[in-house]
Formats: structure tokens, C-alpha cells, sequence
């Protein structure tokens, strides 16, 4: 499936007398996939992986930023983490090294709760973010019922970029990968929807 993503709004940089807080900030940007073959579509109660990639890609306003990640689903579907589907965390740094983070390094075993749905945090707190850094969160779900994409339902919400995302029961057949960026400014929620197909059994 291809990647959905959302970004953080332009950055005004004001004369420093006259900057106003606050303001608004490129730094960042997440995205959203799932890993399905269009032709071989998971079933209900199958396991299957989405995965989000907050990354910071320009320069913001502040020194350090960091991320708290959540996914919102919608009824009918669950985390499916385990020894044999675990959670996955990788880090892409600025120079295009990559480093699997394992459990000792933070990456969740099970997720936590966030303000909105399941977090993936590592053990502490948030993920750092420096510049030009992504920070991957693979997760693996299970459906307890048939989903159908976009023709399923698409989100109620009237969601303004920037803004928390979508209630659980507003999502139709999609769900959201949601990061909150800590710039300690706005510190937006970017949270792009990934549409969710799954086959009855």
C-alpha cells in the first residue's frame, strides 16, 4: 500500500522583538503505511503491519524537538504485539545510517496509553527527534471484523491540520497514525489516516 503523510505548518520567522508566541514551525513530518498485498488481503483475525515514520526534515524554530507516537483505531480492531509479532523500532539518521532499536534501548514491548489511543513511546518518555532524523514504529494489528477502505467509511471529523486527531468512533474503515511533535512551541499533532482492508474470514 502507498504512504499517507501530514506535515507541520510554515515557519514565520519574525524579527525577534516583534515574534509573537506562538508560532508556527516547518520541522516536521509523518506518514503513514500499511504492509499488504492488494491481492492477497489480510482476514479477519490475521495479523497484519502499519507502520509511521515521524521524521524532522527541516529546521524549526527551537534547538530539539521530540515525538510521542499513538495510533487511533477505529471498532473492530485491535494491537496484536507479541513475541512473535513484536512491536518494531528503527531509527534513519541524518546520513542515511539506520539502527534497529531493541527492547533495552526503549522500543516498546506492548504499548502504553496515550491521550487518544495505544502509544509507542520508548521507556521514559518520547522519542528524541533531531534534524534530519526519522524514528520508524512498525505495529501489528488484528480485525475482529471486515473492513473495506474508503468504501467502508471515511472520517467524520472535520480535523484541522495541526489539530489532535480523530475520536476512534469518528474513523469509518481508516484508522491514524498520530504523532505529536514536542517543539515547546505549538507542539501540532500530525496525524495522516491510513484507509484499512480486511477480508472476512
Amino acid at each position: 500500500m502507498g504512504a499517507l503523510g501530514d506535515r507541520a505548518l510554515p515557519c514565520h520567522q519574525l524579527p525577534e522583538p516583534d515574534r509573537r508566541l506562538p508560532y508556527d514551525e516547518v520541522g516536521a513530518l509523518a506518514n503513514a503505511e500499511s504492509y499488504i498485498d492488494r491481492k492477497r488481503l489480510p482476514k479477519v483475525g490475521q495479523i497484519f503491519y502499519v507502520k509511521t515514520g515521524p521524521a524532522a526534515v527541516g529546521r524549526p524554530c527551537v534547538n530539539q524537538q521530540s515525538v510521542a507516537i499513538e495510533i487511533v483505531l477505529p471498532p473492530g480492531i485491535k494491537v496484536a504485539a507479541s513475541r512473535r509479532t513484536p512491536i518494531r523500532c528503527t531509527l534513519l539518521h541524518s546520513r542515511n545510517k539506520v539502527t534497529r532499536i531493541g527492547r533495552k534501548q526503549g522500543c516498546p514491548a506492548r504499548p502504553g496509553r496515550g491521550l487518544y489511543g495505544p502509544s509507542f513511546n520508548r521507556r521514559g518518555g518520547p522519542w528524541p527527534l533531531p534534524l534530519g532524523s526519522a524514528m520508524f514504529v512498525e505495529i501489528p494489528l488484528r480485525a475482529s471484523r471486515p473492513f473495506k477502505g474508503a468504501a467502508g467509511g471515511v472520517p467524520s471529523c472535520r480535523r484541522i491540520e495541526g489539530q489532535p486527531p480523530c475520536r476512534p468512533s469518528t474513523l469509518g474503515h481508516n484508522l491514524q497514525l498520530a504523532s505529536h511533535i514536542l517543539d515547546g512551541n505549538r507542539s501540532p499533532w500530525l496525524a495522516p489516516t491510513l484507509p484499512l482492508f480486511v477480508k472476512p474470514r
